[in-house]
Formats: C-alpha cells, sequence, structure tokens
C-alpha cells in the first residue's frame, strides 16, 4: 500500500509541470499548500523503508539482496558510497521500476477488453508457441502480434511524454539555436510517438508493426527506430530491455490464464492517452474489467 501511495505521490510532484514551478520558484516549497508537504512524505518513506532493510540487513546478517550488493560491491572496489546516495537508487528503483510498469499494465489490460478480437490472435498466438508451460523470453522472437501489441500499446499511451529533464553539460547548437551550458532539457517524446508521419497517431493499431506475412518489422525500420518512449542516446532509460521482458512475460502469462473483457454492470470508455491522468508518467483513469479464466485453467 505504501509503494502505491508513494508513486502515486511521487508522479504527481516530479511531472514536468510541477517539476520546473518548483525549480524556477523554489520559494514556492515554503507555502502551505497541500503539494508542497508531499516531496517530504516521500522523503520519509524512503527513510523508513531504508531504515528497515539496513536493520534487518544487520541483525539477520542477510548477506543478499540491492542494500547488500551496493553497499558491498562498491566498498569491495575501494569506493565509499553514502547513505544518501544509497537511497537515491532505491528511489529510483521503485519510481522507475513500478510507476512506469503500472500505467503501461494497466494500460495493456485495459486494450485487451477494448479490442477483444486482437486478444484473441493473441491467445492463439500464446497457445501455438508457449502452450501450457511458463512463459519465457526467448518466446518474444516467436510471438509478433504479442510483441507488436506491446510495441503499440507503449507508442500509444506514450506514458512519459516528456521523458526526464536533462541538461547541457556544455554549450551547443543545434539548427541554429544556441542551448547555453546548464540549461535544462525536455525531449518532447509525446511529439515523437504521436506525428503525423504515422498516418493514423491516436489510433490504436499493433498491425502497424508488422510485414505484409505478419512478422515483426526488423529493429532497423523507420518505424522501430521511432520508437523513442524510452528516450534516446547516453542518456537513454536503463531499464528499457528488462521494463519489456517484464511485460511480455505478464502479458503472455495473463493471455495462458484469462481472457479480459468488458464489465458488464457499466460501459468501459474507449481509451484515449489524451486523456490520461498526468504525471511524470501518465496514468489510465479507473476502470473496470472482467477476468474470465480460459478453459484450460477453469
Amino acid at each position: 500500500m505504501w509503494m502505491k501511495e508513494m508513486d502515486e505521490t511521487a508522479n504527481e510532484i516530479a511531472s514536468p509541470i510541477v517539476d520546473l514551478m518548483f525549480r524556477t520558484f523554489p520559494v514556492l516549497l515554503k507555502l502551505p499548500f497541500s503539494i508542497t508537504k508531499k516531496p517530504s512524505y516521500c522523503k520519509n518513506t524512503i527513510n523508513e523503508v531504508m531504515n528497515s532493510i539496513r536493520k534487518i540487513s544487520i541483525e539477520k546478517d542477510i548477506k543478499q539482496g540491492m542494500y547488500y550488493e551496493i553497499k558491498n560491491g562498491v566498498e569491495k572496489h575501494g569506493h565509499l558510497i553514502s547513505e544518501k546516495e544509497i537511497k537515491g537508487i532505491f528511489a529510483n528503483v521503485i519510481g522507475g521500476g513500478f510507476l512506469t510498469s503500472r500505467g503501461t499494465l494497466m494500460s495493456l489490460i485495459y486494450l485487451l477488453a477494448e479490442y477483444p478480437t486482437i486478444q484473441k490472435k493473441i491467445q492463439h498466438e500464446i497457445d501455438d508457441v508457449v502452450g501450457e508451460r511458463e512463459a519465457h523470453v526467448t518466446d518474444r522472437h516467436s510471438c509478433p502480434l504479442t510483441e507488436a501489441f506491446l510495441l503499440e500499446t507503449l507508442r500509444y499511451i506514450a506514458h512519459a511524454p516528456l521523458s526526464l529533464p536533462h541538461y547541457a553539460s556544455e554549450t551547443c547548437s543545434i539548427r541554429g539555436h544556441t542551448i547555453e551550458k546548464g540549461t535544462t532539457i525536455l525531449t518532447n517524446l509525446w511529439t515523437v510517438l504521436h506525428s503525423n508521419e504515422w498516418g493514423d497517431p491516436f489510433t490504436f493499431r499493433p498491425d502497424r508493426f508488422l510485414d505484409e506475412s505478419g512478422l515483426l518489422l526488423p529493429a532497423s525500420h523507420p518505424s522501430r527506430q521511432s520508437l523513442l518512449m524510452f528516450g534516446f542516446g547516453k542518456r537513454a532509460c536503463i531499464g528499457e530491455v528488462f521494463a519489456k521482458n517484464r511485460a511480455f512475460l505478464f502479458f503472455a502469462t495473463l493471455m495462458q490464464i484469462c481472457t479480459v473483457t468488458k464489465p458488464s454492470d457499466e460501459i468501459l470508455t474507449h481509451l484515449d492517452p489524451r486523456e490520461m491522468m498526468p504525471g511524470l508518467a501518465l496514468q489510465p483513469k479507473p476502470y473496470k474489467v472482467q477476468f474470465k479464466l480460459r478453459n484450460n485453467f477453469a
């Protein structure tokens, strides 16, 4: 529960608009608004979690886990790392590893209910490739429609529309515009992923990533090259491969076991990314769906 609450709070205060507002006018943090109390809440929560992990690690002499590996791995190579730096790493793992994945998976489930015909085809593909065994990341190469659905979900929702703020490490020039050293830079990934170059950017269409034979377009294809939802260059998201593998395993396992359908007691509206809840990572508005066990698992 604390992770969900903290992530939702962090998502709000770390949104580009709020972040830039506080960076530009830090005095606002001293005003008695409800949002100005939220950074302290996140900081205190991280401190409580860290203290609990450290206490357990020391008392039970646990020589495994993230805290132990960071602390001992760094010191073993002759470097020192402060508790503040470890807290920062934990905050990045919790925020980056949960918040964005949550938005992606919640949107994925929503879209499965909205497009039952595509869902049925994906289930057939998973049945043929995976069967009743556990799905493995190596199955991704044999499941083109499943992979295309994932890629289109990531493109369609553009969960990190402005990525994370970066700054210019030195003065440079781009197309005649001078970017001074220290300038905060926001990458408008939303525009890239919803450019008119896609033809129908606000239409959910997984087959845009499939060729005429139903195979996944190669990574060198212009459409695949334009998928920049994890950023690009040296500062691209370090967890991209992990996030995609985890999403595939979740997706494949879900399709093995369940069929996602629209609720019987209310209308499931169309998922429009322009109407998703704002923040550092976009989230779909609360919704209801039904999960029906497939015959093999009923």
